[in-house]
């Protein structure tokens, strides 16, 4: 009997690194249709992941690692998501093609139950398509849906639920799995004028729930993180006032492996850090324009470049990694692997049989 292994389901880009910890900062450029590494302890460049417009890259956006060790890139300027070797960063393919209302692709976010989402920032809605083969499913938020107007980034929240930021200075909470928004999570409320309940959110981007529980949010267009509730949505306190440290146009945010709180500050093309507790500048991590990008957008820890053979992601290529192969194998002409153990199949031939043992043979030992 085939053993399913649920071994690759998505997740956050974070991945284990060297003691436990993320060795990488991976930014995006939106003027420069590119993906950078840093060292985020030294703000180091070490090189470009995805290299100036290869496979068509235009305004690079959200990215992420699919459960098929691919690198995937929500490249904004042709309404596209295109995929990348996690390992080598090669061009592979166009995943998700523009039409069906997917008009500025700005987000693409592995789901639960492995389709990805894409937030249309101009089609004003968030499309589910195959996490196999990238084709068209469904629109998974309408346009127009509790006030939707311009969706922004995705993240999955503490309860398992989608919380989506969008233009309509909101951050609405989507079902995960039969989609629509359920909740209005931060919103104005029209009924009282002489109030923002929002605490003066402008053009929301990045998100990010803290250790404290609490939402973190980057409005854009006022250059300042803002503070919610994380249970009710309800306006806690400016973390990063306006302009604070030098922050202009923040976009991505993260907290870091140290705890502390890491900016893409869009307006200067900088990379910037402050307290994880209290929101007080710690200054520059990397001035990226140097570095061959400029416009960063995304930004998230990661381990490094994947190595297609390490299954788990432990940072090795191991026998528990030929164990996991094992129960995924499925036999020479099988047919299509499970979503869940794509990662397996080395060779991309939708079959995990010896051809992959021996790639994998071959890797054995590497970190």
């Amino acid at each position: 009997m085939r053993l399913v292994l649920l071994l690759l389901m998505p997740s956050a880009v974070v991945e284990a690194g060297d003691a436990g910890l993320p060795a990488e900062l991976w930014v995006g450029g939106w003027d420069t249709h590119n993906v950078l590494r840093l060292d985020w302890r030294t703000g180091e460049s070490r090189g470009l992941f995805v290299p100036s417009g290869r496979g068509g890259l235009r305004s690079a956006h959200h990215f992420s690692f699919g459960p098929d060790g691919d690198f995937y890139v929500a490249s904004y300027g042709t309404s596209q998501v295109i995929r990348y070797d996690g390992e080598t960063g090669s061009f592979i393919d166009v995943f998700v093609q523009s039409g069906n209302g997917l008009i500025k692709a700005h987000t693409a976010y592995w789901n639960v139950d492995g389709t990805i989402l894409v937030s249309s920032e101009q089609g004003d809605r968030v499309l589910q398509y195959n996490g196999w083969t990238g084709g068209f499913r469904r629109t998974f938020v309408r346009p127009g849906e509790q006030g939707l107007d311009g969706p922004e980034f995705i993240i999955e929240g503490p309860g398992g639920n989608l919380y989506l930021t969008a233009q309509s200075r909101q951050v609405l909470v989507l079902d995960p799995i039969d989609g629509g928004v359920i909740d209005v999570f931060v919103a104005d409320d029209p009924d009282t004028p002489d109030i923002d309940e929002t605490g003066g959110l402008f053009w929301p981007h990045g998100l990010v729930f803290g250790p404290d529980g609490h939402l973190y949010v980057a409005s854009s267009q006022n250059n300042r993180i803002l503070r919610y509730n994380g249970e009710t949505g309800a306006f806690l306190n400016e973390f990063v006032p306006d302009g604070a440290g030098g922050l202009r146009f923040p976009l991505g945010i993260a907290f870091g492996p140290d705890g502390d709180f890491y900016v893409a500050s869009f307006g200067k093309s900088r990379v910037l850090k402050y307290h994880g507790s209290t929101g007080a500048p710690l200054g520059l991590v990397a001035s990226l324009a140097p570095m061959g990008l400029t416009g960063p957008l995304h930004i998230a820890f990661v381990d490094g470049p994947l190595v297609r053979a390490d299954l788990d992601r432990d940072g090795e290529v191991s026998l528990d990694d030929f164990g996991l192969w094992f129960g995924c194998m499925t036999g020479p002409n099988a047919g299509p692997v499970e979503l869940d153990c794509r990662q397996a199949d080395q060779d991309r031939d939708d079959d995990v049989d010896l051809g992959d043992y021996a790639a994998m043979q071959i890797r054995f030992g590497d970190q």
